[in-house]
């Protein structure tokens, strides 16, 4: 019969038995576990690391991409840079030249003022001489009258001896006499005055002249000036229609040509009206004078008619003058009348 003792030393043992059963039961869980943990973490983190190809992968290609873009835009600014650099350098240039026409500008028109001085002061010294000779004329005259009287006595006395000797013979001359029914044009054609100096014999400058006393025709001025601009018309037609370029080199200096033509007939006006002797008629003042002459002759001074801009400015103005003075000189009759009684006066 077993004792109490042998029970309990058995079912010690059997306690123990399963304690260990349990202990082995543990360990093999926890390396199941640590097994599938580590096959676990060994899975993701080769899912990670394709993950991670992948997305270095797709980065790569994106930085690619923004690199051909980057390139060109590079490119863009660093010309952009150079154009600048160009454009601000001609910019300066173009200043440069600007201040340099200013100053060309400047001295051309202090220049044209000494030649419009030097030319009063031949003009004044040319009315001076004319005076001086005319005053040693009359002085003359006087100094020596009674030696042209003994002459002139002299002289009646052969006519009267030749009328004796040829009774028959006519020895009488009538006196000249003013021209009957004469027109003011007619009348005004022995004073008329031309100077062909000016321009290239396409157009005279005319004047009318009685001593010391000159008064410019309005009419043939305008009429020039008017022959000068209907050619740059014609040549800027002829300019845009042509594609030669010698054609065109030889239009333009035409044009430059005819230009500096007027601005001397004008200067020539301008200086002439400056004088004590020299106008225009005061009939046509309120249409044409010194200041309209003035300013056409600043336009002509300082314009430059290659460019088809400055010249339309300049027909624009001149074809108000110009229509102006012709309705004030129609009909003409009252126009030549007061010109050749200021002339005469």
């Amino acid at each position: 019969m077993t004792s109490m003792g042998d029970k309990i030393k058995e079912l010690s043992s059997l306690i123990d038995e399963l304690e260990r059963i349990l202990n082995d039961s543990l360990a093999k869980k926890k390396i199941l576990i640590d097994s599938n943990l580590e096959e676990f973490v060994k899975q993701k983190r080769e899912e990670n690391r394709l993950k991670f190809e992948s997305a270095k992968t797709e980065t790569d290609k994106m930085k690619a991409d923004l690199n051909s873009i980057r390139a060109p835009i590079l490119e863009l600014e660093q010309e952009k840079a150079r154009f600048t650099e160009e454009i601000n350098r001609h910019i300066e240039l173009a200043n440069q030249y600007q201040s340099k026409i200013e100053e060309l500008t400047r001295l051309r028109k202090e220049e044209l003022e000494k030649a419009m001085e030097k030319d009063l002061q031949m003009r004044e010294y040319e009315r001076s001489i004319i005076e001086k000779v005319n005053e040693l004329k009359n002085e003359l005259s006087d100094r020596y009258r009674h030696l042209r009287e003994a002459i002139l006595s002299k002289k009646e006395e052969a006519k009267v001896e030749e009328a004796k000797v040829s009774p028959e013979k006519e020895q009488w001359e009538p006196s000249p006499s003013p021209e009957e029914g004469a027109t003011e044009e007619n009348l005004l054609e022995s004073y008329k005055k031309k100077d062909e100096s000016l321009g290239d014999g396409t157009i005279n400058f005319i004047y009318f002249q009685l001593k010391d006393r000159v008064i410019m025709d309005g009419e043939s001025l305008l009429k020039g000036i008017n022959s000068g601009v209907e050619q740059m018309k014609e040549l800027y037609s002829k300019l845009e229609e042509t594609g030669s370029s010698k054609d065109k080199y030889f239009m333009k200096q035409r044009i430059i040509n005819i230009q500096a033509m007027l601005r001397k007939i004008v200067i020539k006006s301008v200086s002439m009206c400056k004088f004590k002797y020299g106008s225009l008629p005061k009939y046509t003042n309120d249409v044409l004078n010194l200041s309209l002459l003035e300013e056409m002759m600043e336009k002509l001074n300082t314009q430059n008619w290659t460019k088809k801009s400055d010249f339309e400015e300049f027909a624009s103005f001149f074809g108000e003058i110009s229509r102006a003075f012709q309705s004030k000189i129609t009909p003409k009759e009252p126009y030549l009348k007061a010109v050749l009684e200021e002339i005469t006066y």
